[in-house]
């Protein structure tokens, strides 16, 4: 889960030259829309906490990584710039929902195995995210 949560992250950052170029914004306008992902983890990382206390963490990260692949669709396709806020705020909500839950199901793990794993699991997001930026970039580019 660190991975594909690494990876499309990383994918999304390949995006920004054509989400700039597709809705005619200014560099202001990217960092509002910026602002708007951050805005939507700070958004739903307590729902995540909420979810957790409710439920399995595997449960909750399934859920959040079954819609942060969409919403990276959804960034990728959005026409508009009202539109593409709402789904910049949804995309960053997903994402650090997902973190939230993805952290708590390893500290699960960890206590299973009876050994640390944090910081592999990490390690694994960074190279999702590496993976993502470059196949990303790739796609664009055949494109």
């Amino acid at each position: 889960m660190f991975f594909l949560n690494g990876y499309v992250v990383g994918s999304w950052a390949p995006q920004i030259p054509a989400l700039v170029d597709r809705l005619g914004i200014d560099k202001f306008t990217l960092g509002l829309l910026i602002l708007g992902f951050g805005l939507g983890a700070l958004t739903l990382m307590p729902i995540a906490g909420i979810l957790l206390a409710r439920r399995q963490s595997r449960v909750v990260v399934v859920g959040f990584a079954s819609v942060v692949v969409f919403s990276l669709l959804a960034v990728a396709a959005s026409p508009h710039l009202a539109l593409t806020a709402v789904v910049m705020f949804l995309f960053g909500g997903v994402v650090g929902g997902m973190d939230v839950a993805m952290n708590a199901n390893a500290v699960t793990v960890e206590r299973r195995l009876g050994r640390p794993i944090m910081s592999s699991s990490h390690g694994f997001w960074s190279l999702g995210g590496f993976a993502g930026g470059g196949l990303g970039g790739l796609a664009i580019e055949q494109i």
